[in-house]
């Protein structure tokens, strides 16, 4: 995941680990001046991830940070992937 995003990102962040797993939010270089949108990227596997993608509205626009949303997004998909899985 970093190597192919990390070049095309305006804004990385490494995040706080999602239940154990690695997380960057980055914001690519077409949505780098809205302030509205991250994206997160989550690493489940050595050759596994999967994204949530958030996008504020305009009520919440310059009041909230999309990237920590998005991270909170993202650990809800973890919870459900693991009780899906059994674990």
């Amino acid at each position: 995941m970093y190597k192919n995003t990390k070049p095309q990102a305006a804004v990385w962040r490494v995040l706080p680990l999602i239940q154990g797993f690695p997380a960057v939010g980055y914001v690519d270089k077409a949505g780098a001046n809205s302030g509205d949108i991250c994206q997160v990227g989550v690493g489940v596997a050595d050759d596994l991830s999967f994204g949530a993608t958030l996008q504020l509205s305009l009520a919440r626009k310059g009041s909230a940070d999309p990237c920590d949303l998005a991270a909170r997004v993202a650990d809800m998909v973890v919870t459900n992937l693991r009780q899906k899985a059994g674990s």
